[in-house]
């Protein structure tokens, strides 16, 4: 898949925007998440993940007991997810390529997109 260009880039300046953005939100986000139930022990699929930022919050919640599987369109986004997996020992984290619209998985999940969560 050729990489996705986003409107505001991938570059290191919208990795930054992204993150500012996400400190702000992230607090009523888990929240939310733990008021849908989610714990540890789920799985968890996140579309649209960018570079991970919630994804990182998800797979604290679900612990190493559980799964968490970033995808999105941007391999330099997803590269970047894997990366900071691996460097922040989230081994239940894991980033894959592809869009939301042809993207499929196996087994069921419960699903946390970035900003809501509905429980399968």
């Amino acid at each position: 898949m050729a990489e996705r260009e986003y409107v505001l880039g991938t570059g290191n300046d919208e990795l930054m925007r992204l993150a500012q953005q996400h400190r702000l939100w992230s607090d009523a986000a888990v929240q939310a998440w733990q008021r849908a139930g989610l714990a540890p022990g789920q799985r968890v699929l996140d579309v649209g993940a960018g570079p991970g930022f919630a994804s990182f919050d998800l797979a604290q919640m679900v612990t190493s007991t559980g799964a968490v599987i970033a995808v999105d369109e941007s391999t330099s986004f997803v590269g970047y997810a894997n990366e900071q997996a691996q460097l922040r020992g989230q081994p239940q984290l894991r980033a894959r390529v592809g869009a939301a619209t042809t993207w499929r998985w196996r087994r069921r999940c419960a699903v946390g997109a970035t900003r809501a969560v509905t429980r399968t």
